[in-house]
């Protein structure tokens, strides 16, 4: 459907339901990085598998080619975070306050009771810029 529309290259992250709509947000991946601040989020219903709801404002407003040079490893990335990480950790541009873009390595990681989070370290510093606590239930994924 998107590929339809010209919005080539984007990929799946989260999912959820709400009131027989699956919302499906959809970010681009430039070279296989993925580039959260060009979101495309589709709602399909759940009854007819009929597109209901399209908003590709995140995508109009922030698309552009981008520099995608990392510092650290994925290895170096990796022995900074304070849980282990669940699968392999991967490359992405996160928003970061104002109006920049932060190229961080990505990581799902579980504390000792399961509940999962995503941790996004710094590919040239090393910093923790960003860390989500994910819901996870019937209905879908969704971050805090």
């Amino acid at each position: 459907f998107l590929g339809e529309l010209g919005y080539d290259s984007m990929v799946p992250s989260y999912f959820y339901d709400a009131g027989g709509i699956c919302y499906i947000n959809f970010a681009y991946s430039q070279d296989g990085v993925i580039c959260y601040p060009d979101l495309i989020q589709v709602g399909v219903s759940l009854d007819s598998g009929r597109v209901t709801y399209l908003n590709a404002e995140g995508y109009l407003n922030n698309h552009t080619a981008r520099e995608l040079s990392a510092t650290l490893s994925l290895e170096q990335a990796s022995a900074l975070l304070p849980l282990p990480s669940l699968e392999e950790g991967r490359l992405c541009i996160v928003p970061s306050q104002g109006e920049n873009e932060l190229l961080c390595y990505e990581f799902l990681c579980a504390d000792e009771n399961g509940r999962h989070y995503l941790f996004y370290i710094n590919a040239k510093t090393g910093d923790d810029e960003v860390i989500f606590i994910l819901i996870e239930d019937q209905n879908g994924t969704l971050t805090v």
